[in-house]
């Protein structure tokens, strides 16, 4: 799946059902290894493991970002996905 946010597309995954627990991946690395995690969450709660911009089939930003531009587009993605 994919989501335009702060003008970019974000790839994500959105498995289960009920609360959401937004599952983030490590510097460097890409969401899909954190499957085997979605896996077991997913199985009593929605699961959403998305790939932070510059990271698997997310956009690149336009320009070197910080932790905070980061952390803007996460939260701005949960609020797109309207969640809590």
């Amino acid at each position: 799946m994919e989501i335009l946010v702060n003008g970019l597309n974000i790839e994500y995954s959105d498995r289960g059902e009920g609360e959401a627990v937004v599952i983030l991946h490590g510097w460097s690395q890409e969401r899909e290894l954190y499957t085997p995690l979605s896996d077991v969450v997913s199985e009593g709660y929605r699961a959403i493991a998305p790939s932070l911009p510059g990271f698997g089939g997310s956009d690149e930003p336009p320009e070197p970002w910080d932790v905070d531009k980061f952390a803007d587009t996460v939260c701005e993605f949960i609020e797109k996905l309207s969640l809590k």
